[in-house]
């Protein structure tokens, strides 16, 4: 009875993820997030029923399995409810978010993405000073500050490489398709890209962000530069790149005094890092864990900790020094099958976790309402007829910089705002003086050019000397 009563649940669920997905589309806030979510859902379903069928020794709490994930779907389900809710306020009939581009819009994007690329070193090397982090052996661990402590200078100096890599994405969408050198310049952008992500964050792996990244601006951009990049080859060849090189950066991330080397635990390290993600034993059930164990803890989030957090997570702890910390962190026991914790992890407790934690349903429904109206607004801004690019662009970039996540749910939503606003907006300004800049020159060397300015004088309309 239990596995019947978990079918049901379970298909509705997915059915209301895809449904977000197909009205809403996958290069959407909501639908990034929504497809992150199906993918958490379906592997661990999938495993799940593998294991039930062929290895019932691999199920944690036998086939109570199926019973552990009953409650926590419905309030899955209610919450994607109360989300598509708030998104059909404002969004009942979205307009799509790919553009097309014209000749002096290309233009614009390139100049954008390069003052992107510019914004983004600059917090780099920020972050480098900050953290000590200089080229050398040290690289990682000293840069890896950043993710395993609340530090007082603002975590959002970490994102210098991720903004590096928005913008050359940019760049990439602004290259012109009928080129004979379209598809290598395509491709070696997408090169740097991956070098970017991957050796600039302590994160493990890298370059699946930057293909990524690159596949969904090129979707709403450039459509053709899309078809050209990524063929099945590719795909094929990048698909390799990215398992491996979770490997090999989890490799790189261990100490140089400890470090391993051979292939087979390079192969056996992506795979496990995959597992933890994707699968009976990750994202989702952890999420299920959560909710199940919710009642018990749930002195932790007296004062809806979650949301105060959520509106105030943006403000530097330098400015705001009794501040409250990640409403998450070290609650590992309350995900991990295993019951492990570190003192300074913050685990993902998934979207609707998120929501749930502060007061149950009452915060579940207004928050993810409040989100999807939220979303709404903002997407009918970015992609009406009449935006300004850049509102555009700044849309595209809190959807990629995870606004909604998916693992972090709404924590994160007012403090991605606020920086690729922030982002944007300076780009913006550089763009446009660097522009202005081209136009002043231009003027000034047609100016000298004329012969009339050349010999010292100008003369008027009725040919007299002025």
């Amino acid at each position: 009875m239990p596995v019947l009563e978990f079918a049901v649940l379970a298909t509705l669920d997915l059915s209301l993820i895809v449904l977000i997905l197909r009205k809403w589309g996958l290069a959407s806030a909501e639908g990034l997030c929504m497809a992150y979510a199906f993918m958490a859902v379906v592997t661990d379903h999938l495993e799940l029923l593998f294991d039930y069928l062929a290895r019932p020794g691999n199920l944690i709490l036998g086939v109570h399995e199926f019973e552990f994930r009953v409650y926590p779907t419905v309030v899955h389900i209610i919450g994607l409810l109360a989300l598509t809710a708030g998104l059909l306020v404002f969004s009942s009939r979205p307009r799509s978010v790919a553009l097309e581009m014209s000749e002096a819009g290309t233009a614009l994007l390139r100049r954008t993405g390069i003052a992107i690329v510019v914004v983004g070193l600059v917090f780099l090397g920020v972050a480098c000073y900050l953290a000590g982090a200089y080229p050398g052996p040290n690289f990682f661990q000293a840069l890896d500050v950043f993710r395993t402590k609340a530090v007082s200078f603002g975590g959002f100096w970490y994102r210098g490489p991720d903004i590096m890599t928005f913008g050359l994405a940019l760049v990439m969408a602004s290259v012109k398709t009928r080129s004979r050198r379209a598809r290598a310049s395509l491709l070696g952008i997408l090169l740097l890209m991956m070098l970017v992500s991957f050796f600039a964050r302590t994160n493990k792996g890298g370059f699946e962000v930057a293909v990524l990244w690159s596949a969904m601006v090129l979707y709403i951009y450039n459509r053709k530069g899309l078809k050209l990049l990524f063929k099945p080859a590719a795909m094929a060849v990048l698909g390799a790149v990215i398992f491996l090189g979770i490997g090999v950066k989890n490799v790189m991330l261990s100490p140089s005094a400890n470090r391993p080397t051979s292939a087979g635990i390079v192969l056996r390290s992506s795979l496990e890092t995959i597992a933890a993600r994707w699968g009976d034993n990750s994202t989702y059930r952890g999420y299920c864990q959560f909710i199940n164990g919710l009642p018990a803890y749930h002195h932790y989030f007296d004062d809806y900790k979650v949301g105060r957090y959520a509106l105030t997570s943006f403000v530097p702890r330098v400015l705001q020094p009794d501040k409250a910390d990640h409403p998450f962190r070290g609650l590992g026991f309350m995900i991990y099958s295993d019951y492990h914790t570190y003192p300074m992890e913050t685990p993902a407790v998934e979207i609707v976790g998120s929501a749930f934690a502060d007061s149950g349903f009452l915060s579940l429904i207004l928050y993810l309402f409040a989100t999807g109206t939220f979303l709404g607004i903002f997407r009918g801004l970015a992609a009406t007829p009449k935006s300004s690019l850049h509102w555009h662009v700044a849309y595209v970039m809190f959807t990629l910089f995870g606004g909604l996540s998916a693992e972090a749910g709404i924590i994160s939503i007012v403090y991605v705002l606020i920086l690729t606003s922030s982002v944007v907006g300076t780009a913006h300004l550089l763009a446009r003086g660097t522009e202005l800049g081209r136009r002043v020159r231009t003027n000034i060397l047609s100016h000298a050019s004329h012969p009339s300015h050349r010999s010292g004088v100008h003369w008027g309309v009725e040919g007299t000397e002025s």
